[in-house]
């Protein structure tokens, strides 16, 4: 499980920002994101939770994609609901539902794996590996944008950087879920939900659009995050006809371990 770093700002470690009441989550409105509402990386994470828990013991995430159908409100009620698809010795896949008052505002489907009982690979393989080391994100220049919407959101519980070879770096200066919900893969769902966000047309500066919301969020691991920083190295393609593609390889101070991906609604 990913630390919490008090030295960072201590006055931001405190409740988690998902907490859960009874058979049911509340989230905080310092879970909002950009535009008011649940930020779709923590309802992600509250769906990738509900899984992790129905998962056999020594299955790890492989892939994970959600839609985001309506924004989840906060301070109201929400129900996960987690159904097994596939259910092999290897392979496991469920699908996950987050509701509110009935009316379902994301999906998620999840796939985790088993470790191979005998393997031929010797060593890690990357066909195009990105140069290592990195920049250390404790050097980076801090960014602390403040909410579209000039309220709490969940970036004021990170700790962000951005270093000199083009990374962003994450980490988590508050709890995101209650202790025995909390994964490395929850903890990365909402840092890879901006990618979007920063890989966009002027970006640091005013963007070139009214809003840009991501749709969907995808990401494939190959292993899970090691340590307290998670970092993103973002990819963005928007056309002029309102379309747009954000993700990027996800690394950490060991190298890469994944990729994100979303489909992103371009409004004028």
């Amino acid at each position: 499980m990913p630390a919490i770093d008090a030295a960072a700002s201590p006055a931001r470690v405190s409740a988690p920002l998902l907490r859960r009441e009874g058979g049911a989550w509340i989230a905080s409105e310092d879970a909002s994101g950009p535009f008011t509402g649940l930020q779709g990386g923590a309802a992600a994470a509250l769906m990738a939770a509900a899984v992790e828990q129905s998962a056999p013991a020594g299955f790890r995430p492989l892939s994970f994609r959600a839609e985001f159908l309506r924004r989840a409100p906060i301070e109201r009620s929400l129900q996960v609901e987690v159904r097994a698809i596939v259910g092999g010795s290897r392979v496991r896949v469920f699908e996950s539902l987050l509701s509110c008052d009935g009316r379902v505002h994301a999906r998620a489907q999840m796939t985790l794996a088993a470790p191979a009982p005998e393997s031929r690979l010797t060593e890690t393989f990357e066909s195009h590996p990105i140069s290592t080391p990195f920049a250390d994100p404790e050097r980076g220049i801090r960014g602390a944008p403040r909410a579209p919407h000039g309220g709490p959101w969940l970036m004021d519980s990170l700790d962000g950087r951005i270093t000199p070879d083009g990374v962003f770096w994450f980490r988590w200066i508050r709890p995101l879920l209650p202790p025995e919900f909390q994964s490395p893969f929850t903890c990365l769902l909402p840092p890879a939900d901006w990618a979007h966000g920063i890989a966009r047309p002027g970006f640091p500066g005013p963007p070139p659009a009214s809003a840009w919301p991501n749709l969907d969020l995808t990401l494939h691991t190959a292993r899970m995050p090691a340590g307290d920083w998670i970092g993103l190295r973002p990819q963005g393609h928007w056309t002029t006809d309102g379309f747009g593609i954000g993700g990027g390889e996800l690394i950490d101070r060991q190298g890469a371990f994944g990729r994100v991906a979303m489909g992103v609604a371009v409004f004028a």
